[in-house]
């Protein structure tokens, strides 16, 4: 039975500060997530992090909660993630993302796609670093080096926290069943890859309606 087997929750998208992924994580503490190595080296971060029971990115601390065989979750489009969304455009690094779909297949576990309406609305990203050739440097730097550069500000009278009348809904797709594959081949990673993204953009289209900003926003995939 696929309901018996785990699931990846796949979050997207991240946001400046992944406010709402960390928000249902929180909730439900049973559900581990995967952060990059950096998190566990900031000041607080690191305390917020070990305290929802994060796995770090490396392959192998992440791997081997995967043979537990219990849920977890992600944001597969990550630190390049963080430096596509803005304000005006809804845009997922996801195009060429392709380890989760793989990891899932080698490991027995099936996908459910999460997504945040609101998330890229929680800070004001500043100009000119939303133009299309600031976006791309960014975006440069950040497969580089794994370092997400920008400015924004979200509450008016503290800038670093969101701001506070932004209404946020996260809705969560059906269970993709995949199958355990213990050495897929390029092909495989690419059909089910491809499933993901289409199921995940009818998603995104069967919602988005539910916000006014993202009525006329359609989903960049990148």
């Amino acid at each position: 039975d696929g309901g018996e087997k785990p699931m990846l929750h796949c979050h997207h998208p991240h946001g400046a500060v992944a406010i709402n992924p960390c928000s249902k994580g929180g909730l439900d503490l049973s559900i581990r997530a995967v952060v990059a190595p950096l998190c566990f080296r900031m000041p607080l971060c690191r305390q917020m992090m070990e305290a929802m029971g994060a796995i770090s990115s490396k392959k192998a601390e992440f791997t081997k909660y995967m043979q537990t065989g219990k849920d977890f979750a992600v944001i597969p489009g990550g630190v390049e993630e963080v430096v596509l969304g803005d304000q005006h455009h809804e845009r997922l690094f996801l195009r060429h993302r392709k380890g989760f779909v793989k990891y899932a297949l080698t490991m027995g576990y099936d996908l459910l796609p999460v997504y945040h309406f609101g998330e890229t609305q929680l800070y004001t990203i500043c100009w000119p670093l939303t133009t299309a050739p600031i976006v791309r440097l960014r975006l440069a730097i950040a497969r580089k080096t794994q370092i997400a550069t920008g400015f924004g500000y979200g509450c008016w009278f503290m800038p670093n926290l969101p701001k506070l009348n932004q209404k946020c809904i996260t809705v969560i797709g059906e269970r993709i069943e995949l199958p355990r594959i213990d050495e897929p081949s390029r092909e495989d990673v690419d059909r089910y890859h491809s499933m993901y993204i289409e199921r995940l953009t009818e998603l995104y289209n069967q919602h988005r309606h539910r916000l006014p900003e993202y009525v006329n926003k359609p989903l960049e995939i990148w």
